[in-house]
């Protein structure tokens, strides 16, 4: 079993040597990858080619405080100039690769913890180069979600071309462009081991305390920026299978929260399968298919629920432009589904210094709960069809909706209305209205908790 100080070696020994392929994965990077397409892409869209250059200003940066590290702790000491070239550069053979694993061995194995303190206190000034690379990272993201989807784009092509080199060992652009972002953590975590493995009364637990402190800084920005990336990387595969005419969906500080199936009921009461997608600002639904069918902002987002949609493992929701009830497979999906969008909604207006409040949209009532007009009680037939007020949702036929009224909410064109509704919006309150009973239900109908002015009492003719 292994001593604490030769487990403290173990940690040591893996630094040096994965530090020797991370500096040749970036050299490859900069001189097989980065020059030869930067110029390319200069020339088709100069905004991201001013971005790569950014990059790749960073990565050289990078590849330098890497070059230094390997110097500090002993490498040149093992290994000669042409050696260490065509380990940076990437040039071996197998014979040769084969003698340097030997000599990165034998580098790790008499680098000593002294060599790796002041090493690492020396360089950790120079740790923030990767912040500026992460930025330059998080905008690339674009770039990739453009010509990925297109494999027939010029771009596209030359990368596919680039990479094709047999000295990247199948290695690909977007791979090898997340290893510095990945890195400053894993030093993180080696610097941690070997604290781990050593005393306190050891005269070099102090230094690795401070040098952890150090690197720990520079590594909590860089996991935070990596959590953005990360973000971002889903947003842009959720954009790849999208379809539809639909808003941008990069919006600056969106994050993508959940995703998951659901059905939606329509006013005839039959359920639709759509996908759900809830973002930090809006709420989407989609086809299976992942075509775009409509977006709502949460800021003016409301969820209600009754006793009926609960037992069905449902809810409604409540938008200036539409009302409409979602359905899940269990309750436990569904108050998930719930508590995070209440979550999201809650947020939103935290941060929000709007104190609009508009009206939200009537509730339809599906078709079939009733067969007559809830306003005269006339039968529907296939001449005298079925009628939904804008503003009580209620069905009523042509000759009790005979009104148009602008309802900002919806649209700037005139909606239906039905008579009673419309003697409220004029301020008229001489109709009496009638009361109507749920076919269904065979209780008489509460007044509509949607709408901001009282809504008539109906009765299904058949109930009379």
């Amino acid at each position: 079993m292994l001593t604490k100080l030769e487990k403290r070696q173990c940690a040591i020994n893996e630094l040096v040597e994965t530090e020797i392929r991370y500096l040749k994965s970036l050299s490859l990077l900069h001189s097989l990858l980065l020059e030869p397409l930067i110029p390319f892409i200069m020339e088709n869209d100069p905004d991201t080619g001013k971005i790569l250059e950014d990059m790749d200003k960073d990565l050289v940066g990078i590849i330098s405080v890497s070059d230094f590290l390997l110097l500090e702790l002993g490498i040149c000491e093992a290994m000669s100039k042409d050696q260490i070239a065509q380990v940076k550069e990437g040039y071996e053979d197998p014979e040769q690769k084969v003698l340097h694993h030997d000599l990165f061995i034998r580098v790790a194995e008499t680098t000593t913890i002294d060599k790796v303190i002041l090493a690492l206190q020396g360089l950790s000034p120079f740790f923030r180069k990767y912040t500026a690379y992460m930025d330059s990272h998080w905008a690339l993201m674009d770039f990739f979600s453009k010509f990925v989807k297109n494999k027939s784009a010029a771009e596209y092509q030359k990368l596919q071309e680039l990479e094709a080199n047999p000295f990247l060992e199948h290695q690909n652009l977007q791979g090898m462009l997340i290893k510095p972002v990945q890195r400053i953590p894993r030093y993180s975590l080696v610097v941690a081991e070997m604290l781990k493995r050593t005393e306190e009364n050891d005269p070099y637990h102090q230094p690795l305390t401070t040098l952890l402190a150090s690197i720990d800084s520079v590594a909590t920005d860089v996991n935070d920026k990596l959590n953005d990336m990360e973000r971002r990387r889903e947003l842009i595969d959720l954009a790849r299978k999208l379809s539809g005419s639909h808003t941008e969906i990069f919006v600056p500080h969106r994050r993508l929260l959940k995703t998951g199936p659901c059905q939606k009921s329509n006013r005839r009461s039959k359920l639709q399968p759509r996908k759900l997608i809830l973002f930090s600002d809006e709420l989407w639904y989609t086809t299976e298919t992942f075509v775009f069918k409509r977006r709502s902002p949460l800021i003016y987002m409301e969820i209600v629920e009754d006793q009926v949609n609960v037992a069905d493992h449902g809810f409604t929701i409540r938008t200036p432009e539409k009302t409409f009830t979602l359905y899940f497979e269990d309750a436990i999906d569904c108050v998930d589904w719930r508590n995070s969008i209440t979550a999201a909604i809650n947020e939103v207006k935290r941060k929000s210094t709007l104190r609009y409040t508009p009206d939200m949209a009537a509730t339809w009532i599906p078709d079939d709960r009733t067969s007559d007009c809830m306003g005269c009680g006339v039968t529907f037939t296939f001449f005298n069809r079925r009628h939904h007020c804008r503003v009580c949702g209620r069905i009523y036929c042509s000759k009790c909706t005979p009104h148009r009224i602008v309802i900002s909410s919806l649209s700037a064109e005139p909606a239906r209305t039905c008579r009673w509704c419309y003697s409220e919006h004029i301020g008229e309150r001489s109709i009496t209205p009638p009361v109507w009973k749920d076919r269904q239900e065979g209780t008489v109908t509460m007044d509509n908790p949607l709408r901001t002015i009282s809504p008539p009492a109906i009765r299904n003719s058949q109930h009379l």
